[in-house]
């Protein structure tokens, strides 16, 4: 981690993530305007989503299932 030392278990285990992110995963970045972010946030918290990742993807996939229905 940024500026932590790392035992070599903790190592294993980041590394280990790393890679199944990148396996695994796609990264999309969002731009908001200044102060967008925290409202997006507290709106997130307000619905249960549990982290504002989920939110978005909550958002995302609700949107494409009405694609689907058209």
């Amino acid at each position: 981690m940024y500026g932590m030392e790392v035992n070599g278990m903790e190592e294993k285990k980041i590394d280990y993530r790393n890679r199944w992110q990148k396996e695994n995963q796609e990264r999309v970045i969002v731009m908001v305007g200044k102060g967008q972010k925290e409202k997006i946030k507290s709106r997130a918290r307000e619905t249960g989503a549990g982290s504002l990742n989920a939110y978005i993807i909550g958002l995302i996939e609700a949107d494409m299932g009405k694609l689907s229905e058209e």
